[in-house]
């Protein structure tokens, strides 16, 4: 069974104790959105044992899984989410096999809840009530975090207003093993990083608020003005061929 059995353990995201001086897990900070994730694949054998640094998600189980198992042709449909992660396990250390240059997260605020402190993450919030989103991406050396109001009624948040909060942190030289080492600074008014916040920014967008597909327009009445000029033209062209035969077409002088 263990030779033919694909095995996937994970767990829930990170807990702060302190670090950021925060407490419990409801933050868009690297310890708080740190899952572990297992995965034993008996037809990669030169994977077992081996620790990869590249990128994952959660959501990306089920295509990876899905890819192990039916790696001919996996059963996926094409509007199942996530990234099939099957080809990190050829060589997990090699950085050629990353599928992922980005993970992104996504947690909620509600200033009005104190249950847990005034920036509460809405634990006992109905939708409705949610006033307030934090959208985060993390590449391989940067966090970027991006809070906007947010219409819980519509579910969405206001991508194109004026009334937002930026962070930025640079994980460049950072002890990654330390936990109270990194993220301290919020470097997102920093001119030095405009750059790569407008990059990293971009890239949040287009994975939370991608604009809208075109509109498809209709072939449908330019095909039936089509076949009605094409009627009318023969039907002209039959009275003109008719006439002719009967003589009676006259042409004005």
């Amino acid at each position: 069974m263990a030779s033919n059995t694909i095995v996937s353990v994970i767990g829930d995201h990170g807990w702060h104790l302190g670090e950021q001086a925060e407490w419990c897990k409801r933050t868009n900070f690297e310890l708080g959105t740190r899952i572990p994730m297992m995965i034993h694949a008996p037809n990669y054998p030169t994977s077992h044992g081996k620790r990869t640094e590249h990128f994952a998600e959660a959501v990306d189980l089920y295509r990876t899984l899905a890819a192990l198992a039916f790696p001919a042709s996996p059963p996926i449909q094409d509007s199942v989410s996530g990234t099939d992660l099957s080809p990190i396990f050829a060589d997990p250390t090699n950085p050629s096999t990353a599928v992922r240059a980005y993970t992104f997260s996504q947690m909620s605020r509600c200033p009005a809840e104190d249950t847990l402190g005034p920036f509460s993450s809405c634990t006992q919030t109905p939708q409705a009530e949610i006033t307030w989103m934090g959208y985060s991406v993390r590449s391989e050396q940067y966090r970027y975090t991006l809070w906007l109001p947010f219409d819980g009624d519509e579910n969405l948040a206001a991508w194109s207003g004026t009334d937002e909060h930026e962070e930025l942190y640079s994980y460049v030289d950072s002890k990654m093993d330390d936990f109270n080492s990194f993220e301290k600074v919020n470097v997102a008014s920093d001119p030095m990083y405009t750059v790569k916040k407008a990059e990293l920014r971009a890239v949040l967008t287009a994975a939370f608020n991608p604009p809208p597909p075109p509109a498809q327009t209709s072939s449908k009445p330019a095909l039936i003005g089509g076949i009605v000029g094409a009627l009318c033209f023969l039907a002209v062209l039959a009275c003109f061929l008719a006439c002719r035969k009967h003589g009676r077409l006259r042409w004005k002088k």
